[in-house]
């Protein structure tokens, strides 16, 4: 659907899905928190997409590595300010966009950041 045509981290995640109020809850013991299946939802519900059905996310500067257990960790980013990815879709696309509001696990090393998405439409 999407080609990586740039992308100066290298370091993306396929594999833990997004946070929603229920893993925040049994991993943090927390209700309510926000969390990026929740966003994702409130974006796609006009579209007919139901909480249930939303996918797994792309966490782009996701840092998870993969341990020789197969054990997965989430870890700081590797990215910094400045770090792109640029897509080109292959098709016509609905895509989400959640800047993770999570503060509770490394992957925003523990303070939330601004996110710039820029969208070109072809010529």
């Amino acid at each position: 659907m999407f080609t990586i045509v740039a992308d100066t981290v290298g370091v993306h995640d396929v594999l833990a899905g997004a946070c929603s109020k229920y893993s925040n809850y049994v991993r943090y013991g927390v209700e309510d928190s926000p969390n990026c299946r929740d966003n994702f939802a409130q974006v796609l519900a006009p579209r007919g997409i139901t909480w249930k059905e939303v996918p797994y996310a792309f966490n782009i500067f996701m840092n998870v590595p993969i341990g020789s257990d197969n054990s997965m960790t989430i870890q700081e980013p590797v990215s910094k300010a400045g770090d792109h990815i640029d897509l080109r879709a292959e098709m016509d696309c609905l895509a989400a966009i959640s800047n993770c509001p999570q503060t509770r696990n490394p992957c925003n090393a523990g303070r939330l950041k601004p996110l710039k998405v820029i969208v070109y439409e072809p010529e």
